[in-house]
């Protein structure tokens, strides 16, 4: 196991027949659970073979390098947070077609005003005052054409109330 340890191997690590059974001495306190003597043939299997193991040991025991935890687990509100914003999600993909259909008549009020030229709606806006000026000052004159009997009805009735109101009164105010 010379290729493992810290210092590069010599040339005499080299020249080792890999063929041939031997017993080498090597260095390899820096690689844990490794017998210092191994067999020179079955040397590279054996050192694959446990540091296969150690990784796989490793790897399924949790190591704190596990990733597939990597994130912390979510505290209550975090959770509690998380299922409220999903809710509110799934009310509004509900809501959405009414939403849209209340919102588009003001949409297209609002678009309309947009489009709207300020001076030419001043002046269709006189022209108009104009107009309703002219139909109310004759619809006026009519009223008054047709209320015209009523209304002098109307004052010979209150000369008379007041002629005989007055007569009255002076009656009392003469000390009869």
């Amino acid at each position: 196991m010379a290729y493992l340890s810290e210092k590069p191997p010599s040339d005499e690590d080299k020249s080792i027949n890999c063929t041939s059974p031997q017993r080498v001495q090597t260095n390899s306190s820096s690689f844990i659970g490794l017998s210092t003597t191994e067999t020179v043939g079955h040397k590279k299997t054996t050192v694959k073979m446990k540091l296969y193991l150690v990784l796989a040991f490793v790897a399924f025991t949790g190591c704190q390098a596990n990733p597939l935890y990597a994130d912390e687990p979510q505290s209550q509100l975090e959770k509690l947070t998380d299922r409220l914003l999903e809710e509110l999600n799934t009310v509004k993909c509900a809501l959405k077609p009414y939403i849209e259909y209340v919102t588009e008549p003001f949409e297209k009020g609002v678009d309309y005003i947009k489009n709207l030229d300020s001076e030419t709606l001043k002046a269709t806006l006189l022209q108009r005052s104009e107009e309703l000026r002219g139909t109310l000052e004759e619809r006026l004159k009519e009223l008054q054409a047709q209320l015209e009997p009523f209304t002098q009805e109307l004052k010979e009735k209150m000369n008379l109330y007041t002629r005989e109101l007055k007569a009255f009164y002076e009656f009392y105010a003469t000390g009869s």
